[in-house]
């Protein structure tokens, strides 16, 4: 690859051979020929720009000995800015998550002008004080495309450290204390099957270890299940699913009640297919609630925060279906509640990452 930028001719690909066509106005362009028929000539230039003349205007074209691309690239650019060109040529993006199951459809991707005021702006600089993250999760269980806890993990742990300053590390069903201890925030994605509230040596010690030193969590949908140990869960986490918990697949409506929240402004309703969950455990009245959608007929709570000891704690329950991570929108949610969790000053530190990979309408 270094030597393609510095010495683009030496090794011409066959499939990128420029021409030099002649005009019979005496001009000339050097570029890829995209169409050559009895009426028209296509011709591809450097920058991506197009040239359409008619077939009868052609006097000669012939095949280019040299690369089209500039000789000089590799003397113009700093150590730093090669690392940089070579990191962003070799570092393969992400695609959407690939989608098999058809019931429920998938909904359709978002249009760029529905995301595109959470865009980050051009020429920010980027924030890189260490922000460490740890992603845990369960083996997965249900059906095709939902509550793929390791496929997440996979895909997350490969996102969230583009963005500068960020590092991941990865954990199954319940971190270890030297894991606690190195991390900022943890992201659970998981039926929560590690969950106990035994003796000090047990879960419930660890997390309560976590807090009381500012730990932040994330609770991402199955995640905040907290069994016959529910209200115990909730003490710690502001609500919890257990026994006589309800649940509903298919189209929701999130309405936002707090439009000013760090992790919610410029939200107002998002539309959404995923599952909700309501008649949870734990003392609603103590979260801040910041995203509900009407389940039989009442409104209820599908984004929430919580603070205990000196921890933060943000709850997302949509995330049943893989494509709903692939949302730029519902990224937008997620990456500021990791960041809010975090006690990061900019809630939208992370936000350069909602687009990469995601499902966008071309």
């Amino acid at each position: 690859m270094l030597q393609d930028i510095t010495r683009p001719s030496a090794t011409l690909n066959p499939d990128m051979t420029g021409s030099r066509v002649q005009f019979t106005d005496g001009t000339e362009v050097s570029g890829l020929v995209r169409t050559l028929s009895p009426e028209r000539i296509v011709i591809q230039l450097p920058a991506n720009t197009r040239t359409e003349r008619a077939r009868r205007d052609v006097a000669r074209i012939e095949p280019m000995t040299n690369s089209l691309m500039t000789e000089n690239l590799g003397q113009t650019l700093s150590s730093e800015q090669m690392e940089d060109l070579l990191t962003f040529l070799l570092t393969t993006p992400l695609e959407p998550t690939a989608i098999r199951r058809s019931d429920p459809p998938m909904p359709p991707a978002r249009a760029r002008e529905e995301f595109a005021a959470f865009l980050p702006s051009s020429g920010v600089e980027p924030e890189t004080t260490p922000f460490r993250l740890l992603l845990c999760i369960d083996d997965k269980d249900h059906g095709l495309d939902e509550h793929d806890y390791p496929l997440w993990q996979e895909r997350w742990a490969k996102l969230l450290p583009l963005a500068e300053g960020v590092t991941v590390q990865t954990a199954r069903v319940f971190p270890t204390r030297e894991q606690l201890a190195a991390t900022d925030v943890m992201i659970f994605y998981s039926r929560n099957s590690g969950w106990d509230t035994g003796a000090a040596e047990g879960k419930a010690a660890l997390l309560d270890e976590f807090q009381r030193r500012g730990g932040g969590l994330v609770l991402i949908h199955w995640a905040m299940e907290g069994r016959r140990e529910g209200p115990a869960y909730a003490e710690r986490v502001g609500i919890a699913t257990g026994t006589g918990s309800r649940f509903r697949h298919g189209a929701m409506e999130l309405v936002f009640p707090l439009p000013d929240h760090p992790i919610t402004k410029g939200f107002s309703r998002l539309a959404l297919v995923d599952e909700s969950y309501w008649a949870f455990k734990g003392d609603e009245s103590r979260i801040a609630v910041l995203a509900k959608s009407t389940e039989e007929n009442v409104p209820q709570t599908q984004l929430w925060t919580y603070e205990h000891h000196q921890g933060r704690v943000f709850g997302s329950i949509p995330g049943h279906y893989m494509w709903t991570f692939d949302d730029p929108l519902y990224r937008v949610l997620l990456l500021r509640g990791i960041a809010w969790a975090g006690r990061q000053k900019n809630t939208d530190r992370l936000l350069e990452l909602m687009t990469i990979g995601a499902r966008i309408a071309p």
